[in-house]
């Protein structure tokens, strides 16, 4: 007794336990998405807290990878896999208009973006924007259309790049927001510089570079004074390149935008100066701007003719551009490990989808084979009543008219034995008259003489059957009229084995098999009156 009470307590503490902490998981969830948008780093850094997410179930788990998979790509951390987006996408799939579905579907396209699957991320932001709410203004909208945008530019799609970030655009002015409207700006500029329209590139940089004076964001108006020095370079007016460039580095003094006036002050032949800038942008992080300095300050030298520094340097660009080779070589084979984890995911859910079609064909199979043979239960009670109603209504009539002729006869008249007299009176009739017919010897003599395999002659055959319609007239005319539906040789079949024939004898005279009138026997059992039947079989 005491070992039950303990062990019960043990149970209801588990699930005190059980319910406690999943009521701190979904606070913890609520407190993360809460802060996603203003604070993405503290909102990853709950996620990260979070013990065993792998144990989560339900929407607990589905909204832990969502989340995760948004604060990952807020905080610039590039995800590749699609593994951890695909539970939250297998859970929002089947909810229509839902914001956690289009977000779902959203943070999988960015995977496939990070992966460099244009295909299979602008598919997926389209499924996202089937599953955005409908005449609802979100942020979410804006960034689909961006990155629908910048997807389709890289796949050298500019008029459908162009209607994206319009639609951008559109979007950004309904949140009543103008910091939001820098990166439709940009992003319309940029369409226009690779379709070849510096001059409309041109007024949206513009554009997007008041918004990033207005809102005082040194890091955007740099990044857009660069983009206006590219666009005067293309156009060829260097001294324009130049002011915008001198403008952008004073914004931000980052290595690419000091190599950018580089090359600038090597085409003004300002060598020194340009060495200069150089020295500070091999410092950089970034392999790839170390090498493009390494490379130019090569050129210098190499131009100056000092071969020791020209060496030194080649050596550094040498050594820098195979780095990024080896990285290029680690990428490839990565996206090969994505590609194929993604080929496996896409064959194990063909193979789910394949069992769900053959257990539904099956279930509908199962329920059409049930279904028929209700159908013909049915069918079979249903005639069965309409029987029994046929049977309980011949009674009462025969049990009328019985009653009747007694009152009037005076004594009581059992109808269905008079019928059957009645019809046996006349097959009686018929075979009196058979009998002293020539056709009743002849039978008996054949009856004596044929063998198996015999028949009677075509011509003799329809001789027989003559005289059984003149013999037989009353009688044919009295069942042909209560069963209209039997043939005359149904008819004839009746009149020989009245007669109580041999088997051979009426296949002899119907010229037919023994096989052949088993089954017109069972046949007319079927359809005859039990009377009438053992009426002419003798049964």
């Amino acid at each position: 007794m005491n070992r039950a009470f303990y062990m019960l307590l043990f149970t209801f503490s588990l699930y005190g336990c059980n319910v406690e902490m999943s009521q701190k998981v979904n606070e913890t969830l609520y407190q993360a998405e809460n802060c996603m948008e203003e604070f993405p780093d503290s909102a990853l850094s709950l996620l990260q807290h979070i013990s065993h997410p792998e144990d989560l179930k339900g929407k607990a788990q589905a909204d832990y990878a969502l989340f995760y998979s948004q604060a990952c790509d807020k905080n610039r951390i590039s995800i590749t896999n699609d593994s951890l987006i695909r539970i939250a996408v297998r859970y929002y799939e089947d909810k229509d208009e839902d914001l956690n579905a289009a977000k779902s579907y959203f943070y999988l396209g960015c995977v496939y973006r990070n992966a460099n699957q244009d295909a299979m991320a602008i598919e997926a932001y389209l499924k996202a924007l089937d599953k955005m709410p409908k005449g609802k203004p979100h942020k979410l909208w804006m960034q689909i259309y961006f990155n629908l945008g910048e997807r389709y530019r890289y796949q050298n799609l500019y008029g459908s790049s162009m209607e994206m970030f319009q639609k951008c655009l559109g979007a950004s002015k309904e949140l009543k927001d103008s910091s939001l409207l820098f990166f439709p700006y940009r992003g319309i500029a940029n369409a226009y510089l690779f379709t070849e329209k510096s001059d409309s590139a041109l007024i949206y940089y513009q554009k997007a570079l008041a918004i990033s004076q207005y809102i005082h964001n040194d890091f955007w108006e740099s990044a857009i004074l660069d983009d206006i020095s590219n666009t005067y370079l293309y156009k060829g007016d260097t001294l324009k390149a130049e002011q915008f460039i001198r403008a952008s580095i004073e914004k931000d003094k980052s290595a690419s935008s000091l190599y950018l006036r580089s090359k600038f002050l090597c085409y003004r032949n300002e060598l020194d100066s340009a060495k200069e800038l150089l020295l500070v942008g091999c410092q950089s992080n970034s392999l790839y701007i170390k090498t493009n300095c390494y490379n130019l300050l090569y050129e210098i030298e190499k131009k100056l003719q000092n071969h020791f520094y020209a060496y030194a340097y080649n050596d550094s660009f040498n050594l820098y551009r195979d780095s990024i080779e080896i990285l290029k070589r680690h990428q490839e084979i990565q996206n090969l490990h994505i590609k194929h984890a993604i080929e496996l995911q896409k064959g194990e859910e063909k193979r789910k989808e394949e069992n769900i079609y053959w257990i539904i064909c099956f279930i509908f199979m199962m329920l059409l084979s049930g279904s028929l043979c209700l159908y013909l239960y049915l069918k079979k009670k249903y005639k069965e009543y309409l029987l029994r109603k046929r049977i309980l209504t011949l009674n009462d009539q025969n049990q009328t008219i019985s009653n009747y002729l007694e009152q009037k006869l005076g004594k009581e008249i059992l109808l269905q034995e008079t019928i059957t007299a009645f019809k046996r009176e006349k097959l009686q009739r018929g075979i009196d008259t058979f009998n002293v017919s020539p056709w009743k010897e002849k039978l008996n003599e054949a009856e004596k003489q044929i063998k198996s395999g015999d028949y009677i002659r075509p011509d003799e055959q329809r001789l027989l059957y003559q005289e059984l319609d003149v013999s037989f007239k009353e009688f044919i005319a009295g069942i042909t009229e209560i069963y209209p539906k039997m043939s005359r040789e149904d008819v004839y079949y009746c009149i020989l084995s009245s007669q109580n024939y041999k088997s051979r004898t009426i296949m002899y005279c119907m010229s037919s098999s023994g096989g052949a009138l088993r089954t017109r026997k069972n046949r007319l059992k079927k359809n005859m009156a039990e009377d009438t039947f053992q009426m002419i079989f003798r049964k």
